[in-house]
């Protein structure tokens, strides 16, 4: 599980140091494929720290980082100890608000 970790809190460290919207949405990529592979994956991911930044940008990234946060954040959701990290991260209330003002696809990854 260490080259797990590993690769979730590189990740992650992307993630944080993004700059541009492109940066930002391809490092949100990589962590959905990377909390789809299992879950001791998705354990990893949550324990990286990358649930606020997930929720955040659920709430105010650009439309595209929006969606795939979105997805990523139903990825991690699949592993039940989960699901009490993005709740305390805010990431019910940031879903249903995606889910009620979001536009095409960032709707369905809500959803």
């Amino acid at each position: 599980m260490g080259g797990a970790f590993s690769s979730a809190s590189r990740t992650v460290s992307q993630l944080q140091a993004a700059g541009s919207d492109t940066e930002k949405e391809a490092a949100v990529k990589a962590l959905g494929e990377l909390a789809g592979t299992g879950p001791g994956r998705r354990e990893e991911i949550v324990k990286a720290g990358a649930v606020p930044l997930l929720v955040g940008l659920v709430q105010s990234g650009s439309l595209r980082a929006k969606e795939l946060a979105a997805g990523a954040l139903s990825h991690l959701a699949l592993t039940p100890g989960n699901k009490t990290a993005i709740a305390e991260a805010g990431g019910i209330r940031a879903i249903v608000e995606l889910m009620r003002n979001g536009v095409g696809e960032s709707k369905g990854a809500a959803a």
